[in-house]
């Protein structure tokens, strides 16, 4: 053999692996492409199921305990709706929004006539 034959010889058979790649890497695409459907579909599924549970144990808490408010709040800042605080608890370990500003008010303006 020549040269110029074992050269072509040699591009025939990288070419013939080049194609049996690419052939492999589309049906590992499609393959894939079919698991993360099944995948996203699974995972929309659990989320779902995750929240009608949260939203189960907020509505018991809700109707054994009634509405408070600030334990929703917390609640909800914490995505746990399972916890178990009484409306007596709660109302301690809060302070109401509106008298804080008030106060904070108060001092802005003692402080201000200490300036002049």
């Amino acid at each position: 053999m020549t040269d110029k034959a074992a050269r072509v010889e040699k591009l025939s058979a990288k070419l013939a692996s080049a194609r049996k790649n690419t052939e492999n890497t589309v049906r590992l695409i499609a393959y894939h492409k079919k698991m993360l459907k099944i995948y996203r579909k699974k995972e929309a599924e659990l989320e779902e199921k995750l929240e009608r549970e949260q939203f189960a144990d907020l509505y018991k808490a809700v109707r054994d305990k009634g509405c408070d408010i600030s334990a929703l709040n917390a609640a909800i800042e914490k995505g746990d709706f399972s916890a178990e605080t009484t409306p007596k608890e709660m109302d301690t370990e809060t302070e109401k929004p509106e008298d804080v500003p008030a106060a904070a008010a108060v001092h802005d303006n003692k402080s201000q006539e200490d300036k002049h």
